[in-house]
Protein backbone atom coordinates (compact mmCIF):
# COMPACT_ATOMS: atom_id res chain seq x y z
CA UNK A 1 0.00 0.00 0.00
CA UNK A 2 1.31 3.97 -0.42
CA UNK A 3 2.48 5.41 2.16
CA UNK A 4 0.82 8.49 4.08
CA UNK A 5 1.74 12.10 2.86
CA UNK A 6 1.25 14.60 0.62
CA UNK A 7 3.40 12.83 -2.51
CA UNK A 8 1.49 9.45 -1.92
CA UNK A 9 -2.25 11.52 -2.15
CA UNK A 10 -0.71 12.99 -5.03
CA UNK A 11 -0.14 9.75 -7.22
CA UNK A 12 -2.53 8.62 -9.51
CA UNK A 13 -4.44 5.48 -8.47
CA UNK A 14 -2.60 3.41 -10.38
CA UNK A 15 0.48 3.76 -8.32
CA UNK A 16 -1.05 3.24 -4.95
CA UNK A 17 -3.68 0.81 -5.20
CA UNK A 18 -3.04 -2.35 -2.76
CA UNK A 19 -0.96 -4.99 -4.26
CA UNK A 20 -3.40 -8.33 -4.53
CA UNK A 21 -2.63 -12.05 -4.27
CA UNK A 22 -2.90 -12.20 -8.26
CA UNK A 23 -0.02 -9.23 -8.41
CA UNK A 24 2.08 -11.43 -5.63
CA UNK A 25 2.06 -14.15 -8.10
CA UNK A 26 3.57 -11.94 -10.62
CA UNK A 27 6.38 -10.72 -8.08
CA UNK A 28 7.10 -13.68 -6.84
CA UNK A 29 7.90 -15.09 -10.65
CA UNK A 30 10.01 -11.92 -11.21
CA UNK A 31 12.42 -12.45 -7.95
CA UNK A 32 12.71 -16.58 -9.22
CA UNK A 33 13.83 -15.08 -12.43
CA UNK A 34 16.08 -12.66 -11.25
CA UNK A 35 17.14 -15.19 -8.66
CA UNK A 36 17.69 -17.53 -11.99
CA UNK A 37 19.97 -14.99 -14.05
CA UNK A 38 22.16 -13.68 -11.38
CA UNK A 39 22.65 -16.94 -9.11
CA UNK A 40 25.46 -18.13 -12.44
CA UNK A 41 27.35 -15.01 -12.03
CA UNK A 42 27.36 -15.05 -8.27
CA UNK A 43 29.02 -18.20 -8.39
CA UNK A 44 31.09 -17.67 -11.19
CA UNK A 45 32.83 -15.26 -9.52
CA UNK A 46 34.14 -17.39 -6.75
CA UNK A 47 34.87 -20.11 -9.58
CA UNK A 48 38.00 -20.14 -11.39
CA UNK A 49 37.72 -20.23 -15.40
CA UNK A 50 39.58 -23.26 -16.29
CA UNK A 51 43.41 -22.89 -17.52
CA UNK A 52 44.05 -23.14 -21.48
CA UNK A 53 45.70 -26.64 -22.32
CA UNK A 54 48.82 -26.87 -24.73
CA UNK A 55 49.43 -30.58 -26.54
CA UNK A 56 52.24 -29.98 -28.31
CA UNK A 57 55.89 -29.14 -28.01
CA UNK A 58 54.96 -26.40 -31.17
CA UNK A 59 52.09 -25.07 -29.93
CA UNK A 60 53.82 -24.15 -26.30
CA UNK A 61 56.62 -22.52 -28.13
CA UNK A 62 54.15 -20.58 -30.28
CA UNK A 63 52.97 -19.54 -26.49
CA UNK A 64 56.40 -18.48 -25.72
CA UNK A 65 56.81 -16.68 -29.01
CA UNK A 66 53.87 -14.51 -28.62
CA UNK A 67 54.83 -13.00 -25.58
CA UNK A 68 57.13 -10.81 -27.84
CA UNK A 69 59.56 -11.47 -24.83
CA UNK A 70 63.15 -11.47 -24.80
CA UNK A 71 63.51 -14.03 -21.74
CA UNK A 72 60.55 -16.25 -20.83
CA UNK A 73 60.70 -18.02 -18.10
CA UNK A 74 58.61 -21.16 -17.94
CA UNK A 75 57.96 -22.99 -14.67
CA UNK A 76 56.43 -26.38 -14.95
CA UNK A 77 54.97 -27.25 -11.74
CA UNK A 78 52.61 -30.64 -10.62
CA UNK A 79 49.27 -30.97 -9.26
CA UNK A 80 49.88 -32.50 -6.29
CA UNK A 81 53.29 -30.93 -6.00
CA UNK A 82 54.04 -28.96 -2.08
CA UNK A 83 57.57 -27.16 -3.35
CA UNK A 84 55.68 -26.39 -6.58
CA UNK A 85 52.86 -24.94 -5.03
CA UNK A 86 55.26 -23.06 -2.27
CA UNK A 87 57.92 -21.46 -5.08
CA UNK A 88 54.32 -19.61 -6.51
CA UNK A 89 53.91 -16.47 -4.22
CA UNK A 90 57.79 -15.97 -4.71
CA UNK A 91 57.82 -16.50 -8.69
CA UNK A 92 54.61 -13.85 -8.56
CA UNK A 93 56.99 -11.51 -6.73
CA UNK A 94 59.53 -11.86 -9.74
CA UNK A 95 56.97 -11.82 -12.82
CA UNK A 96 55.85 -8.12 -10.84
CA UNK A 97 59.10 -6.91 -10.76
CA UNK A 98 59.95 -7.37 -14.12
CA UNK A 99 55.84 -6.59 -15.44
CA UNK A 100 57.22 -3.49 -16.71
CA UNK A 101 60.06 -5.03 -19.11
CA UNK A 102 58.78 -6.03 -22.27
CA UNK A 103 61.83 -7.98 -22.36
CA UNK A 104 60.67 -10.48 -19.66
CA UNK A 105 57.65 -12.65 -19.60
CA UNK A 106 56.48 -15.79 -17.15
CA UNK A 107 54.73 -18.67 -18.02
CA UNK A 108 53.28 -21.69 -15.82
CA UNK A 109 52.86 -25.60 -17.23
CA UNK A 110 51.29 -27.91 -15.38
CA UNK A 111 51.86 -31.08 -15.87
CA UNK A 112 48.94 -33.64 -15.08
CA UNK A 113 49.48 -37.31 -13.14
CA UNK A 114 49.24 -40.29 -15.58
CA UNK A 115 45.06 -40.85 -15.70
CA UNK A 116 43.68 -37.90 -15.05
CA UNK A 117 41.14 -36.62 -17.06
CA UNK A 118 41.87 -32.92 -18.82
CA UNK A 119 39.23 -31.57 -17.71
CA UNK A 120 39.47 -31.90 -14.09
CA UNK A 121 43.12 -31.12 -13.96
CA UNK A 122 42.57 -27.77 -16.31
CA UNK A 123 40.16 -26.91 -13.41
CA UNK A 124 42.14 -28.04 -10.26
CA UNK A 125 45.06 -26.27 -11.77
CA UNK A 126 42.98 -22.63 -12.39
CA UNK A 127 42.02 -23.33 -8.07
CA UNK A 128 46.00 -23.85 -7.19
CA UNK A 129 46.62 -20.55 -9.06
CA UNK A 130 43.39 -18.60 -7.81
CA UNK A 131 44.31 -19.65 -4.38
CA UNK A 132 48.17 -18.68 -5.05
CA UNK A 133 47.27 -15.62 -6.69
CA UNK A 134 49.29 -16.19 -9.13
CA UNK A 135 49.44 -13.19 -12.02
CA UNK A 136 51.14 -15.04 -14.49
CA UNK A 137 49.44 -16.89 -17.33
CA UNK A 138 49.37 -20.66 -16.83
CA UNK A 139 48.39 -23.57 -19.24
CA UNK A 140 47.40 -27.13 -18.71
CA UNK A 141 49.72 -29.79 -20.77
CA UNK A 142 47.57 -32.33 -22.69
CA UNK A 143 50.24 -34.18 -24.47
CA UNK A 144 52.75 -36.29 -24.47
CA UNK A 145 55.24 -36.95 -21.49
CA UNK A 146 57.90 -37.85 -23.45
CA UNK A 147 58.09 -35.33 -25.77
CA UNK A 148 57.64 -32.40 -22.62
CA UNK A 149 60.76 -34.79 -21.26
CA UNK A 150 62.64 -34.67 -24.48
CA UNK A 151 62.33 -30.97 -25.09
CA UNK A 152 63.48 -30.04 -21.40
CA UNK A 153 64.91 -32.50 -20.08
CA UNK A 154 62.80 -32.83 -16.59
CA UNK A 155 63.65 -34.44 -14.45
CA UNK A 156 61.07 -33.80 -11.82
CA UNK A 157 58.79 -30.87 -10.57
CA UNK A 158 58.98 -28.24 -9.94
CA UNK A 159 61.15 -27.49 -13.14
CA UNK A 160 61.98 -23.87 -13.90
CA UNK A 161 63.78 -22.75 -17.42
CA UNK A 162 64.59 -19.63 -19.16
CA UNK A 163 63.43 -19.47 -23.08
CA UNK A 164 64.08 -17.26 -25.97
CA UNK A 165 61.85 -15.93 -28.14
CA UNK A 166 62.63 -18.95 -30.60
CA UNK A 167 61.75 -21.57 -28.01
CA UNK A 168 66.08 -21.92 -27.14
CA UNK A 169 67.15 -23.67 -23.62
CA UNK A 170 69.10 -20.35 -22.19
CA UNK A 171 69.27 -21.80 -18.61
CA UNK A 172 67.37 -23.53 -15.94
CA UNK A 173 66.68 -21.61 -12.71
CA UNK A 174 67.50 -23.33 -9.81
CA UNK A 175 65.46 -21.99 -7.04
CA UNK A 176 66.05 -22.18 -3.26
CA UNK A 177 63.84 -22.84 -0.80
CA UNK A 178 64.25 -19.43 1.39
CA UNK A 179 62.08 -16.76 -0.52
CA UNK A 180 64.18 -13.69 -0.10
CA UNK A 181 67.20 -16.19 -1.71
CA UNK A 182 64.73 -17.64 -4.24
CA UNK A 183 63.94 -13.99 -5.18
CA UNK A 184 67.30 -12.84 -6.04
CA UNK A 185 68.24 -16.31 -7.75
CA UNK A 186 65.49 -15.49 -10.09
CA UNK A 187 66.23 -12.26 -10.34
CA UNK A 188 69.98 -12.94 -11.34
CA UNK A 189 69.40 -15.82 -13.81
CA UNK A 190 67.12 -13.35 -15.68
CA UNK A 191 69.16 -10.57 -15.78
CA UNK A 192 71.88 -12.51 -16.87
CA UNK A 193 70.00 -13.57 -19.77
CA UNK A 194 69.03 -10.28 -20.91
CA UNK A 195 72.68 -9.37 -20.98
CA UNK A 196 73.50 -12.52 -23.20
CA UNK A 197 70.44 -11.22 -25.47
CA UNK A 198 71.74 -7.36 -26.50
Amino acid sequence: MCADGVKARNRTSSYCKQVTPGDRSVYKYFVVALCACLCPLIVSADTPKALDSVAKIDDLLSVVKNTGAKVILVNIWGITCSPCKAEMPVLTQAAERFKENPGVAFLGLCIPEEGDAKEKIQTAAAEIVKQRQVSYRNLVWSGSGDALLEKFKIDGTPYTVLLSAEGKQLAEVKIPLEPSQALEAIKKSINAALAEKR
